[in-house]
């Protein structure tokens, strides 16, 4: 059953590289394409790793959402305490 739902997801992918008006692909990609499309999960983490070894690719860490904005920076006290006693003063 599931090789069958793996079957259905390539040829739908496969399905929209081939739309109308779509860029035709080079063979040669053609070629790549459909072989890693067959590698197991297992096979496509070695290709991975193979190639992050092979063009010095480091990990890159995954973040789950974009960054939240940095908080608006607290009024520094001690700079208005410091000003009203220079106020006093003088």
């Amino acid at each position: 059953m599931a090789l069958a739902r793996r079957a259905l997801a390539t040829d739908t992918a496969a399905n929209k590289l081939s739309a109308p008006g779509a860029k035709a692909a080079d063979p040669k990609i053609d070629a790549i394409v459909e072989s890693i499309s067959k590698l197991t999960l297992l096979e496509t983490a070695d290709l991975v790793a193979q190639i992050k070894a092979r063009f010095n690719i480091g990990d890159v860490p995954v973040f789950a959402g974009a960054a939240a904005p940095a908080a608006a920076p607290a009024a520094a006290p001690a700079a208005v305490c410091c000003t009203q006693h220079m106020e006093r003063a003088a």
